[in-house]
């Protein structure tokens, strides 16, 4: 009986989470409007310029995201209208990934307090991104006790994730502190928020985990490759073209970006080859 129990909430998860797919469907529906309205109309960013809520150099990296969120927005629209008639935890970890970059590039916006027209869509995108992922991440350490991941792909994914740390956490934390000494915060203090209190600690703790080999972690850790890949993709490609809009090249943070592109890139693939369907 204990054995039919398992089964039959194992079986029942994915129309569990048929309000999770139906919510994902129409935050990426409002975070694609979003997008598309912050890149065609020059007036969404442009308008904050005379209160000096926003620099020229943060409206082109708000551009550069919103064009990485248009073609995410429209693949979670699709895995999550997918996870419905399918179920399959390898697209539920995919939607996982996806969702978490709509809710950092949001989250952003709402933070940093970026008062466009559009302020209470950010707003709304933001919590249903949040609300999201505390849904999703329960079922996907739930569903990784049947992943093959090989040790060594752990281990070596778990360095990457301690690499991104050990690289980034002090550079943000020297660049914080003449923020600190003026008693202000800078243009990008919501990046700062936002990694040091909760994106860093989060790959802390799932390197940790890899580390012991722990299998539980396995979807979850497919689903932060994907996230970093998605927002590393969409800093690099502002750090390569900032030249061509006047801004000075800054080379080493363009070559950690891309570097971490490429990487999470590749990561991702071999995690997900290794996750099978349900």
């Amino acid at each position: 009986m204990e054995s039919d129990l398992i089964n039959g909430k194992l079986k029942a998860e994915p129309s569990e989470l048929k309000g999770t797919s139906i919510l994902l469907m129409l935050t990426s529906l409002l975070a694609l409007l979003a997008a598309l309205a912050g890149i065609f109309s020059s007036e969404v960013y442009r308008e904050l310029i005379t209160t000096k809520a926003i620099t020229e150099y943060l409206i082109l990296g708000s551009v550069v995201q919103d064009i990485i969120t248009v073609p995410v927005s429209i693949a979670l629209f699709i895995l999550s209208f997918l996870y419905i008639r399918v179920g399959d935890r390898r697209v539920l970890t995919a939607m996982a990934g996806l969702v978490s970059y709509i809710f950092y590039g949001y989250a952003l916006y709402s933070i940093q307090g970026q008062y466009t027209r559009l302020y209470l869509v950010y707003l709304v995108i933001f919590g249903a991104s949040a609300y999201g992922l505390m849904f999703i991440v329960p079922r996907l350490i739930h569903r990784s006790s049947r992943t093959e991941v090989p040790r060594g792909l752990r281990r070596g994914i778990a360095g990457f994730l301690l690499l991104i740390l050990a690289v980034l956490a002090p550079v943000w934390i020297m660049r914080m502190q003449p923020d600190i000494a003026n008693r202000a915060p800078g243009e990008l203090y919501g990046v700062f928020v936002l990694d040091l209190a909760v994106v860093f600690p989060a790959f802390g703790i799932i390197a940790l985990n890899l580390l012991r080999n722990n299998a539980a972690f396995d979807l979850l850790t497919a689903a932060a490759l994907v996230k970093v890949f998605t927002l590393c993709l969409s800093v690099g490609l502002g750090e390569f073209i900032k030249p061509f809009f006047g801004f000075p090249q800054d080379m080493a943070m363009t070559a950690i970006f891309i570097t971490l592109t490429a990487v999470s890139a590749i990561l991702s693939v071999l995690i997900f080859r290794k996750i099978k369907a349900d």
